[in-house]
């Protein structure tokens, strides 16, 4: 499915500030299976709230948020995945970012994991779109942003053990280790910041 032209409450011209850090990660306030989730039709919209463990359980479609973030000279912050993650454990990840909690829009989902994952608050994100991605278990709508940033990413929340940096080269040669939809998620991004002279 192609990139649909913006996201709810989005500013597409100047990019989402990020206030700050959001409302803590699923890990940090207990079971994160019981995290509630929006399970979604195939035009995005919400026909139910679920349990993070049903929508695993059962691949559900869903919503995530992606975020691809840049040094200034345009490598790709890529994490490792926690080993207790309940999707793709141990493996390489090309976008910070995560499921979207129920009731959330995407441009606060984004704010959020970017905050809890990298420790990164306060700069602008570009919007890139939401696409409809092929994730392992089913698919997934992804509200998928970039950043450019001198700051550096930290794994702060205990779902993400190690950030290495990575040309988009590298990245490509080594995708056997990356997550499918975190892959999609970051060519995605490059091709619409390719695309808009950044």
């Amino acid at each position: 499915m192609a990139a649909t032209d913006g996201m709810p409450g989005m500013d597409g011209k100047t990019g989402l500030e990020a206030p700050g850090a959001g409302s803590g990660s699923a890990l940090s306030r207990g079971d994160p299976g019981l995290e509630l989730v929006d399970e979604v039709d195939g035009e995005d919209q919400v026909i139910r709230t679920i349990t993070r463990r049903e929508m695993r359980q059962r691949r559900c479609l869903h919503r995530a948020v992606y975020i691809a973030v840049s040094d200034p000279v345009g490598r790709i912050w890529v994490q490792r995945r926690s080993p207790f993650k309940d999707y793709c454990p141990g493996m390489l990840d090309a976008c910070a970012g995560g499921v979207v909690s129920s009731g959330e829009d995407y441009d606060r989902a984004a704010v959020r994991e970017l905050a809890e994952e990298t420790g990164i608050t306060g700069e602008a994100l570009v919007p890139c779109g939401v696409r409809l991605l092929q994730a392992r278990g089913g698919g997934v709508f992804g509200g998928i942003y970039f950043l450019r940033t001198a700051s550096r990413c930290l794994p702060l929340d205990g779902e993400v053990t190690e950030y290495l940096l990575m040309t988009p080269g590298e990245i490509r040669q080594r995708r056997e280790e990356f997550t499918p939809d975190g892959l999609e998620a970051l060519e995605a991004a490059l091709e619409h910041m390719a695309g808009s002279g950044f």
